[in-house]
């Protein structure tokens, strides 16, 4: 190894360690981008929420959600693709005229360190599950509650 390489490295390791012992904790995960799920008339779900997250490290990414009857918000870890950054989550689906709320959380020993929107539970996102529109049921041969009805 030359001298410029042991240098760098030992100059290196010399700023982690004094960072360390400052007490310097790296940036928190950042959230880059997440699914906004709009209207639906779908009653079946699950209902896919995605998010583009770096930096995390020993972190969890929940999608936390919950319906407009619960006060509490159910918490699930979302699951990552290989390279760490995409993370998928699923609210499982509810009944027509069902608001749906949820929020990105990134924790880290028990505490929220990052959220999305930046608000989390106070202003999360929202989605409403809504009936088709008139005529649709028809032009699908009745929906699925029709069509399970015949067989």
């Amino acid at each position: 190894m030359s001298i410029a390489t042991e240098t760098a490295r030992r100059t290196a390791a010399g700023f982690i360690a004094a960072a360390l012992m400052a007490g310097c904790d790296p940036a928190p995960p950042r959230i880059e981008a997440i699914t906004v799920l709009g209207p639906t008339i779908d009653t079946a779900g699950p209902y896919t929420v995605e998010a583009v997250v770096t930096g995390v490290v020993d972190e969890i990414v929940e999608l936390r959600y919950r319906d407009d009857e619960q006060r509490a918000y159910v918490h699930r870890a979302m699951f990552t693709d290989d390279r760490g950054e995409l993370y998928r989550g699923a609210i499982p689906g509810y009944p027509t005229g069902t608001t749906v709320d949820y929020y990105l959380a990134v924790v880290d020993d028990g505490q929220v360190v990052n959220t999305d929107p930046e608000a989390g539970e106070a202003a999360p996102y929202t989605f409403t599950i809504v009936d088709p529109p008139v005529g649709i049921s028809d032009r699908l041969g009745g929906g699925a509650q029709s069509r399970a009805a015949t067989r």
